[in-house]
């Protein structure tokens, strides 16, 4: 074991991308708009009282990643209407851990999000007309949608890795995700595997396929694809 250890300081950054592609065939650029310490909550020890366990359980709820990125987004959308931008749409492409109820729950004037999710999230098509419930009583998985035959493959031209690829996707659109975005309507975008190379005359091998949830049914394929790819 060493002695030197230190407890990490946790960060977010934020970063603006620009679309270079296109203008011409080069890759896009991110450029750093926000550096945010996002410390964690220091755990009482073992001797640690009630009232310090209790406190220590409410300032994770308060103090976690989830709720400091939503903080993060709120003010960037402020500084974008300041700047003159208030008539343009901000979209936030994030990972995982970032796909969950707090950013996708509670729309956002003039922000949308676009994320990876899990394979086996529980999605759900809203209850029939008619009933009291607000969730259709089965439920049903990306992957599932992945592996479903009855939904076709489209194509879409986006660019990554340095050149303009066609990829295959399928997009569903108004899935419910309970734990997640609750009643808001979201699209569901499921990417096949991407094929790729380690070198010009290695073999051909393919990437896992991608799960994403996007909170926009306005916005066209192409712009939450690239947005997602960039």
């Amino acid at each position: 074991f060493h002695v030197n250890l230190v407890r990490a300081t946790r960060y977010m950054q934020v970063a603006a991308l620009f679309a270079h592609h296109e203008e011409a065939e080069v890759s896009p650029r991110g450029l750093p708009v926000r550096f945010v310490e996002c410390p964690a909550v220091q755990k009482p020890g073992k001797r640690g009282t009630e009232d310090q366990w209790r406190a220590y359980r409410q300032a994770r709820k308060a103090q976690n990643l989830s709720v400091q990125s939503l903080a993060t987004v709120h003010e960037l959308r402020a500084t974008l209407d300041a700047m003159g931008a208030a008539g343009r749409t901000m979209v936030m492409a994030v990972d995982g851990s970032l796909c969950n109820r707090w950013l996708y729950r509670e729309p956002i004037a003039g922000v949308e999000f676009i994320g990876r999710c899990r394979k086996d999230a529980a999605l759900c098509w809203p209850a029939p007309p008619g009933t009291r419930r607000t969730y259709a009583a089965s439920c049903f998985t990306p992957d599932q949608v992945r592996q479903d035959p009855a939904i076709g493959w489209e194509h879409q031209t986006v660019y990554y890795g340095g050149q303009r690829r066609d990829i295959r996707y399928k997009h569903v659109k108004g899935v419910l995700w309970r734990r997640g975005g609750g009643p808001r309507p979201l699209g569901l975008f499921v990417l096949a595997p991407q094929p790729y190379k380690n070198s010009p005359n290695g073999t051909t091998q393919y990437h896992q396929p991608a799960y994403l949830l996007a909170t926009s049914e306005r916005l066209d394929v192409r712009t939450l694809l690239q947005c997602y790819f960039d």
